[in-house]
């Protein structure tokens, strides 16, 4: 992994019906099982843990998985609707279900959740 892909920073906008949309900005980390997902909110030090994992570029998600079902997205936050975030902070997505639509030379991609959510991602914010 390259010194700029360590820095590249993710937008995610949750968009889970009138007016309850969330803007995350920070690195990307990847995708989570269920049991990964358990194991993290069980263990504050785990959460630390996962909060230093390397980056990870939006295609290496969108490239290798159209469907997402039993997975969870992580990301490092920095800030939520534009309000930097002091200290490590993880935003885990509801269980996803599908890529909607990538754009490629836009670095960004739509993804629905299971729960009637949907989330916009760009990438290099």
């Amino acid at each position: 992994m390259t010194e700029a892909n360590r820095k590249v920073q993710t937008q995610i906008e949750v968009c889970a019906g009138k007016n309850n949309n969330v803007k995350y900005k920070g690195r990307l980390l990847g995708l989570i099982t269920d049991e990964e997902f358990n194991a993290i909110i069980k263990s504050a030090g785990l959460q630390k843990k996962v909060a230093t994992k390397e980056t990870v570029l939006l295609s290496e998600i969108t490239d290798n998985h159209k469907d997402l079902s039993g997975y969870r997205l992580v990301l490092a936050i920095k800030s939520k609707d534009d309000i930097t975030v002091i200290g490590k902070k993880l935003f885990v997505s509801e269980r996803l279900h599908l890529v909607s639509y990538v754009r490629p030379n836009k670095n960004e991609c739509g993804i629905t959740g299971e729960v009637n959510s949907y989330m916009f991602i760009k990438e290099g914010v």
